[in-house]
């Protein structure tokens, strides 16, 4: 890998850890070879995700996972906002969990 990604993959959560472990598990399986980072953005989880999360993410995207954790639910549009800012790459890739 070099040292920026070719593009970000953000993903706004809230919940529903089954639906993202699944999406992350999709997207690693059938990533297409390419250098890209996934930023997951939780907005505020009260389930399995707020504990699980960071450690799949790390296990199937090493440095390339960043987690963004919301104490509060803030809404998709602003979870959006956050993980474009925290994109390294110039492309934005958005996808929803489900």
């Amino acid at each position: 890998m070099s040292g920026v990604p070719l593009f970000s993959v953000v993903i706004p959560v809230f919940n529903k850890w089954g639906l993202t472990e699944a999406c992350l598990r999709s997207l690693r399986e059938h990533a297409c070879g390419c250098d890209f980072e996934v930023i997951v953005v939780d907005n505020g989880s009260s389930d399995e995700t707020a504990g699980a999360l960071g450690a799949l993410g790390e296990a199937l995207f090493g440095p390339r996972f960043i987690r963004i954790r919301f104490e509060e639910n803030r809404n998709f549009g602003p979870a959006c906002n956050a993980g474009a800012r925290a994109a390294s790459a110039a492309l934005l890739f958005f996808l929803n969990n489900d």
